[in-house]
């Protein structure tokens, strides 16, 4: 009987929480580690998010050679920034994931979003495949991590050596 007592407290008190739980947090598709592994925008935890560390995405060294409805030739790109690899954070869900912003590539990149664990979300972006067309936005699935450290990396493409915020 105290047992049937216990549980029927707990609903209650759920219920009772319910309505003042934010518009965004009962929109939002999951909740907590129930997110990890998903994808922010389709969860509705993007809604919210904010960049907390971010870095430019530059050339290291070379050329940048003429693609179709281009004027032939190439031009030394050397420095010349490309894009921006931020690590997002979403209050309502608890969870982080690497976005990279990109307007001057059409590379192949691994972008994950690490956390102090070890634990990652690992996304290959492609500028010539289905995921992702330049320019634009690409991004990794959710880690929630509401108390450790994360940061965000790219490599490949023109991110060579590796790129990474800071952790946060």
């Amino acid at each position: 009987m105290g047992a049937m007592r216990r549980l029927l407290l707990a609903v209650l008190a759920a219920i009772a929480v319910m309505p003042l739980m934010s518009a965004t947090a009962q929109a939002a598709g999951c909740y907590g580690d129930w997110c990890s592994g998903k994808d922010p925008a389709a969860t509705g935890c993007a809604r919210d998010a904010v960049t907390v560390a971010s870095v430019p995405l530059t050339y290291a060294s070379g050329s940048l050679s003429a693609g179709p409805g281009v004027v032939s030739g190439s031009v030394d790109i050397g420095g010349d920034v490309y894009g921006e690899l931020e690590l997002r954070w979403s209050p309502t869900c608890k969870t982080n994931w690497a976005r990279m912003r990109t307007w001057r590539t059409n590379q192949v990149f691994m972008l994950y979003t690490t956390q102090d664990t070890g634990y990652r979300q690992v996304r290959r972006v492609s500028g010539r495949g289905a995921e992702w067309t330049p320019p634009g936005d690409s991004y990794t699935w959710m880690i929630y991590s509401p108390a450790r450290s994360v940061r965000a990396h790219v490599s490949g493409g023109p991110a060579s050596p590796p790129i990474s915020t800071t952790w946060v």
